[in-house]
């Protein structure tokens, strides 16, 4: 869940959103997307596709290690 969460804030601060922004576009608070990006919740299966469309990436750059 970390990886997972770490990228999701990765990818948001590239694309230059705020966690208020993500927050809104994927209808969500932004207490659950700080604690998603701390490694705090996971995501359901159907949710991580609607993530990934948000930041305008592959659903699987969500799942990498940085090297």
């Amino acid at each position: 869940m970390k990886i997972f969460g770490g990228n999701v804030q990765k990818y948001r601060i590239k694309r230059n959103l705020t966690q208020q922004n993500l927050a809104e576009m994927l209808n969500c608070s932004i207490v659950f997307l700080s604690r998603l990006e701390n490694g705090h919740y996971g995501v359901q299966f159907k949710n991580i596709a609607q993530l990934a469309n948000a930041l305008h990436i592959d659903p699987s750059k969500l799942f990498e290690l940085d090297e």
